[in-house]
């Protein structure tokens, strides 16, 4: 379930752009589609195997980390000890064009310490094949706090909890990436909240 409001008027707008089809191109969920959470977002597209290059980064993500990593591999970004959970996320989300929802105790640079909410939306490209996601973070709404001292790098957080869903359905899926879940948790959609105003 979706608490925040970028990744809710994301996955309506993404909805909205793929109609029928497992997932929408490219050209249908773009930068006009994305204007409302453009800022929020980061694109990274599949280029081989185990390759995963960085192909945009909005501003509002950019001042958070503060720096750019377009163009940058993915696992360039990550922890050393965060790469394998990385690469085994995508192993089970690009083949089936699985959607990832994350909350994670998040520590940015300034040392202010918050909840992040993260969408993994898939896209593909103009040949119709899945190629790439879209990441829409925002805050999970609740206070902030500063954090015990200053962190020069970018510490990307622990996971709290992640569910893959299956895009068709908008149900959990039961993988090794979906952390423990009750039988009742199991049943509630991606889908179940009141859109924003």
């Amino acid at each position: 379930m979706l608490f925040s409001d970028n990744p809710k008027q994301a996955l309506a707008a993404w909805q909205t752009a793929r109609g029928d089809a497992p997932y929408p191109l490219a050209a249908q969920f773009g930068p006009v589609q994305m204007r409302k959470f453009l800022p929020y977002v980061a694109m990274f597209r599949k280029e081989a195997p185990k390759v995963y290059r960085i192909t945009l980064v909005g501003t509002a993500l950019v001042e958070m980390f503060t720096f750019d990593p377009t163009g940058m591999e993915v696992h360039e970004v990550f922890p050393d000890a965060e790469k394998q959970a990385l690469f085994d996320l995508y192993d089970i989300i690009f083949p089936k064009h699985y959607i990832s929802h994350t909350h994670r105790d998040f520590k940015i640079p300034s040392g202010v310490k918050m909840v992040v909410e993260q969408l993994l939306l898939p896209v593909g490209n103009e040949n119709g094949d899945h190629d790439r996601y879209v990441l829409i973070s925002d805050n999970v709404p609740m206070p902030v706090t500063e954090a015990e001292k200053f962190q020069s790098e970018v510490v990307l957080g622990d996971l709290l909890v992640r569910t893959v869903y299956d895009p068709a359905t908008m149900l959990p899926v039961e993988c090794a990436m979906t952390t423990p879940r009750s039988p009742e948790d199991m049943q509630r959609r991606l889908t179940d909240y009141k859109p924003p105003a």
